[in-house]
């Protein structure tokens, strides 16, 4: 009878251990899936507000000769006003034919270069790419080079005063113009109703002219 009774009081405590077993099981489970839906609801979260968000970079320059702290502008960033976008379009133009170089349009960017300039500015590039001087553009590179422009970053100092960084890019590099080369120019332009023909009209269709223009090299590249 007794160890009836001890048989039982075993049978009894195994089955409440294993009761406990199953509820600590079901409590497990619970947390576990629980710590599931909270991860996943967080990764939904972050996406959609990562997605929602937009972050953009931006670079200060610090001018030596001044002092002044300016914000460089990204040039991807869609948020240029219509005039700003004007500036930079023929700022770009400018320096394709003031500095940059192609045989098949020599005599084209010549014309383009002119009416995108004053005299004075005109007659500071001419030896550049004049067919006289032995050392110019077109006498060193001829048809087997062509020089490329790549603008870095573009800061109005005033409204008609841009600073630009920017590489000149060289396919056929000799001992004046090397492969790869970082400037920086400062330019004063304005916009004029000047007198036009068509044609010149239709290459300059709002009257841009650089007024004054200095480069150096870029020792910030």
């Amino acid at each position: 009878m007794a160890q009836k009774k001890e048989t039982l009081k075993l049978r009894s405590w195994y089955s409440n251990k294993y009761q406990l077993i199953l509820l600590q099981k079901k409590v497990l489970s619970f947390f576990c899936i629980l710590a599931m839906v909270t991860v996943v609801i967080a990764v939904i979260f972050v996406k959609k507000f990562t997605e929602s968000k937009s972050f953009e970079p931006y670079v200060i320059e610090f001018e030596e000769k001044t002092g002044v702290l300016n914000v460089v502008k990204n040039l991807n960033q869609s948020e240029l006003t219509a005039n700003e976008a004007i500036k930079n379009f023929y700022l770009y133009s400018f320096l394709e034919v003031g500095e940059g170089y192609n045989y098949v349009t020599y005599n084209e960017d010549r014309k383009k270069l002119a009416l995108f300039t004053s005299n004075q500015v005109y007659r500071q590039l001419y030896d550049k790419y004049s067919i006289r001087n032995e050392e110019s553009i077109v006498n060193t590179l001829k048809s087997n080079g062509k020089l490329t422009i790549k603008v870095k970053s573009i800061v109005y100092l005033t409204p008609n005063i841009a600073s630009i960084r920017f590489v000149i890019y060289n396919t056929a590099p000799n001992r004046i113009y090397p492969k790869e080369k970082h400037r920086i120019a400062n330019i004063q332009f304005k916009f004029s109703d000047m007198k036009m023909t068509q044609e010149e009209r239709f290459l300059n269709p709002l009257g841009f002219q650089v007024v004054s223009y200095s480069i150096g090299d870029d020792m910030n590249m």
